[in-house]
């Protein structure tokens, strides 16, 4: 089952992610700024395991209370984060994310073969 598909946005290329993805893999695309949507279902415990507890609690909060048993999605417009000449990071990326109900449409999963390639370094 595809959790996860891409998202053209301009010069980059982010993830939208539906409840059921890898839960780390969920938090290092948020952590390095490559995640575009999350949906998350109501019923769904996981999806947000790696993120700081507020971050969890806010969500749950507005499930409850508006949401109820709809599923919701958040709209995450972020940079990306700056890393220095040893490969850490040196400025975390930011984060601007809307929260809002889902209107629960699901898109058909579709398989694109890639082909190998080798890499090519500049």
């Amino acid at each position: 089952v595809n959790y996860f598909f891409p998202v053209n946005k301009g010069r980059t290329v982010k993830a939208a992610v539906f409840s059921g993805a890898n839960p780390e893999l969920v938090y290092k695309l948020f952590h390095y700024g490559l995640l575009s949507e999350l949906f998350i279902h109501p019923e769904d415990k996981d999806t947000l395991k790696f993120f700081s507890e507020g971050f969890k609690k806010a969500i749950k909060r507005y499930q409850m209370a508006l949401a109820k048993d709809r599923e919701i999605f958040l709209n995450i417009l972020s940079t990306h984060p700056y890393f220095n000449q040893e490969g850490s990071i040196r400025f975390a990326s930011r984060s601007y994310i809307e929260i809002g109900i889902s209107t629960g449409i699901r898109y058909p999963s579709m398989e694109v073969p890639i082909p190998a390639t080798e890499p090519y370094w500049v």
